[in-house]
């Protein structure tokens, strides 16, 4: 998947990059599938050792993630679309608002708190209903 792949519609990425930030990430997945109805993706950087089975990897992952929600979740097995997001490698994870034209119009770090949530649902109903920043720039974590 790239930027690109996801323009033409309203999506929401919460992205994290190591295994501490998975259960915060899974949260963010399952509080947001209850509420929006637009593009979400779970997306799991795996910058696994080089002598870690992919298999054992996958059969982790699907424990993890649960039955019905393996179609949300977007693995990446290097590091380039975290990269391009400039998502440091740390244990908080991020959530990343883009527009249709795949322009990022918000960008949050670590919990989910109800200011950082009003602030999304601010930015996703405007967002649908066409309202389009007048910057290009994305907002900032409250």
């Amino acid at each position: 998947m790239s930027r690109a792949s996801l323009a033409g519609q309203v999506a929401i990425l919460v992205i994290g990059r190591t295994r501490p930030a998975a259960p915060r990430c899974k949260e963010w997945i399952l509080t947001l599938l209850a509420r929006f109805r637009v593009a979400i993706y779970q997306v799991i950087v795996i910058d696994k050792p080089w002598y870690a089975p992919r298999s054992a990897v996958l059969s982790e992952l699907r424990r993890f993630t649960g039955a019905g929600h393996d179609r949300r979740v977007l693995l990446e097995w290097y590091t380039v679309f975290a990269d391009s997001f400039g998502i440091a490698r740390d244990d908080d994870p991020r959530l990343v608002v883009m527009d249709r034209h795949g322009i990022v119009r918000l960008l949050l770090r670590g919990s989910l708190t109800a200011q950082r949530f009003a602030l999304l649902r601010q930015t996703v109903a405007g967002l649908l209903s066409g309202e389009v920043p007048g910057r290009r720039a994305a907002a900032r974590d409250p």
